[in-house]
């Protein structure tokens, strides 16, 4: 890969070394993705003939709303729009910061690849791994198949794979390492939740799990809800629609203090009540989804009227009965209701 290379970059020592690694990486990652450029990318594939212009217009993906909406269906796509922006060629001439779709720090270090509605195909590589001061790999909605590498992808914090055709299990060492932001919706990943019982402590020795997102929905994962994910007092969203999850709601749910959104939704195999824990959310949650559970039944819990911040509770078709209790007046900043197709009264 060096001997093509048009900048002919060979370090002469090691204080050089880590960014030829990361530019040998990345040229690696794109030939292997590429099929040797068989299957070219989207936008800015590298120059013909090599060491030729570098620039190029690229196409960036508007994500940010569309993957905070839950979907209609199981296989439902994300309807993404477009921002054409002025960028450089990927194994072209330039430093590759300048590639699109690759943001760096200052020392011009590799901070983040983000090449999200890409037209990448391929497996994804261990060496991906060796970006060691690299924080987020986001590549949402492209044709990624294959597994989850062993050992690698959990060196970032930000792991944004959603939309792709990944298949396999999550191993283990997702559950343990740096990951602040798991998200793998829209895969064909199956297996059990295993969050991890060795995590690093605070000074109080009380247990420091990183995790704020965790976003597995449409998968079929199964398995109970572990206990254990009441310790992940950091979480801000935890989506686990549209799954193969049995069991019930934890107890546990109710140390997500932090909790803004919980979306337990179109999980067939999931019954039981609903856990009045839920009502120690109240400065926090805004988004409580549970639609479409006919095995989870009971009353609604009182605690749930203390929900102050919530925003969306939506709860159709489920096995609900009992009466609607006036406490649902408290629910002042509720901007949408929905608890049809349930026995409920009032």
């Amino acid at each position: 890969i060096s001997d093509v290379d048009p900048l002919q970059w060979v370090p002469n020592d090691i204080v050089q070394f880590p960014t030829f690694l990361e530019r040998y990486l990345l040229a690696y990652w794109y030939i292997d993705a590429s099929d040797q450029g068989r299957n070219v990318w989207r936008t800015c594939n590298p120059p013909n003939p090599i060491g030729s212009a570098s620039f190029c217009v690229f196409d960036q993906a508007n994500l940010s709303t569309s993957l905070l909406l839950p979907s209609n269906n199981y296989n439902s796509q994300l309807q993404i729009q477009y921002t054409q922006v002025r960028s450089s060629r990927w194994l072209s001439n330039v430093h590759q910061c300048e590639w699109a779709g690759v943001l760096c720090y200052p020392d011009n270090t590799i901070d983040a690849i983000q090449l999200n509605a890409h037209e990448i195909q391929g497996t994804l590589p261990t060496e991906l791994g060796l970006l060691r001061g690299a924080q987020t790999l986001s590549l949402v909605s492209n044709q990624i198949t294959g597994t989850l590498p062993e050992t690698g992808l959990q060196a970032f914090t930000d792991l944004t794979l959603a939309y792709n055709n990944i298949t396999g299990t999550i191993p283990e060492g997702y559950w343990t390492h740096n990951l602040v932001r798991l998200n793998l919706a829209h895969n064909q990943l199956n297996g059990s939740i295993l969050v991890n019982t060795n995590t690093t402590t605070n000074n109080n020795n009380t247990p420091r799990r990183r995790w704020e997102e965790l976003l597995l929905s449409n998968n079929p994962v199964s398995g109970t809800l572990p206990t254990l994910l009441g310790e992940y007092r950091s979480l801000r969203s935890l989506r686990l629609d549209d799954t193969l999850i049995s069991g019930t709601i934890p107890t546990e749910v109710g140390y997500l203090t932090n909790l803004q959104q919980l979306w337990l939704q179109r999980n067939p195999l999931l019954g039981g009540t609903i856990p009045s824990e839920v009502g120690t959310l109240s400065s926090s949650l805004q988004d409580l989804f549970l639609f479409d559970n006919t095995s989870l039944n009971g009353t609604i819990p009182d605690t749930i009227y203390q929900l102050t911040s919530l925003q969306q509770w939506i709860a159709y078709s489920m096995n609900l009965s009992g009466t609607i209790s006036t406490l649902i007046d408290q629910l002042t900043n509720l901007q949408q209701l929905e608890l049809n197709f349930n026995q409920l009264t009032g």
